[in-house]
């Protein structure tokens, strides 16, 4: 299993929620790295786990969607983010296929 968490913020502080991800992580060679040892994570797990994570990320996305196969894929998320029947068909388009949603109104009290 892989789960991954998301802060959101690069190390100078500055939100990263834009859509110059991609050219970030190209231009930062600490950066490819970390992206080289997450997609052999993604191939080399059985499930994966988003875990309080926004999912304002499209770069990972389409790297899980094109990776998952036949891999259990779930999204643990905060309650606050939206109710079940607008949640999941956005998990479910955005990483490839149908997801387990957990929603929880303390992402921090999942124990699986």
């Amino acid at each position: 299993m892989i789960k991954i968490t998301s802060t959101g913020r690069p190390i100078d502080g500055r939100p990263s929620h834009v859509a110059h991800k991609r050219t970030m992580i190209e231009a930062s060679e600490i950066l490819q790295r970390c992206w080289q040892f997450l997609r052999r994570a993604v191939d080399e797990s059985a499930e994966i786990v988003l875990f309080g994570y926004s999912g304002n990320n499209t770069h990972l996305h389409q790297m899980i969607a094109q990776k998952r196969s036949s891999k259990s894929v779930g999204v643990v998320e905060w309650l606050g983010a939206g109710f079940r029947d607008v949640r999941q068909p956005f998990w479910d388009e955005q990483l490839g296929g149908e997801i387990k949603l957990l929603l929880k109104e303390d992402v921090l009290i999942f124990t699986d």
